[in-house]
């Protein structure tokens, strides 16, 4: 059975994944939130940063950042504790 541990680390390691990628591609959360408008977002900078700084995002929502990136493919054990 998930325990409630368990699902916070893997709200960090996905909280992770797109900081890291959102840095690594030099973007403001202002600019996430540009580019994802053709992708259906209609939300601020400031509302997409704090879904993902407090876990609470989709996996569509983390699709669409990575998609808007342009991220082909992602190494998910680099997000280990």
């Amino acid at each position: 059975m998930e325990t409630e541990e368990s699902r916070a680390c893997w709200r960090t390691r996905a909280t992770r994944l797109i900081n890291a990628e959102r840095i690594l591609h030099g973007m403001s959360w202002d600019q996430i939130a540009e580019i994802l408008k053709p992708y259906g977002v209609e939300d601020n900078g400031r509302n997409i940063a704090n879904k993902i700084n407090r876990g609470t995002f989709s996996f569509a929502l983390a699709l669409r950042i990575l998609s808007a990136l342009g991220v082909k493919s992602i190494d998910i054990d680099r997000f280990d504790d």
